[in-house]
């Protein structure tokens, strides 16, 4: 199954993340991850989501790819996480904490399910990637209409990914409390 890819290409990342926003929201790390059980991605806030990346400053590989219906597991993906995601206007925009947008495209009112599948996060872990080095981690993100359910970590084989869904304390602080304009 083929989906429609809105992007593929490096994007930039501080503090391990990468954004969704939608509307008038703004994706806040505490408030995005606030009862949640997994540790990779914060959708607690509708029309907004936090991705969590290995590396933490410099560019990551993205493909973000809107599907009809949901697209099967790819086994080259160490870890995968599945979120209810409603989107709170017409167009969704994806960049990094301190970044402009990666990408934006419009998608239809209604609820989706959203997959954040990773690959390469315990090498990259913390590190920083210049905009000349070779990728370290890289993602994908797909989206499809979906009845809401909750998030659910299907595939766990990194350190680093399986450390995230545990339990830990809110961050606080101008890195995580807070969405920053750069």
């Amino acid at each position: 199954m083929t989906g429609r890819v809105m992007f593929d290409g490096r994007a930039q990342v501080h503090y391990r993340q990468l954004l969704i926003e939608t509307g008038d929201g703004s994706a806040v790390y505490d408030a995005a991850f606030a009862g949640q059980t997994n540790g990779l991605v914060g959708a607690a806030v509708p029309g907004c989501a936090v991705l969590i990346t290995g590396t933490h400053t410099g560019d990551v590989g993205l493909r973000v790819v809107l599907h009809d219906a949901a697209p099967p597991l790819d086994p080259q993906w160490g870890d995968v996480v599945e979120a209810p995601f409603t989107p709170a206007g017409p167009e969704v925009v994806v960049h990094g904490l301190m970044s402009d947008a990666v990408c934006a495209f419009a998608l239809p009112a209604g609820s989706y399910r959203l997959r954040w599948s990773g690959a390469g996060m315990d090498e990259a872990y913390d590190g920083t990637v210049f905009a000349d080095d070779p990728l370290v981690d890289t993602f994908e993100l797909a989206l499809w209409p979906a009845a809401p359910r909750p998030a659910q970590a299907i595939r766990q084989e990194s350190r680093r990914g399986r450390e995230a869904h545990r339990p830990h304390p809110p961050m606080s602080g101008p890195d995580h409390g807070a969405r920053l304009q750069g």
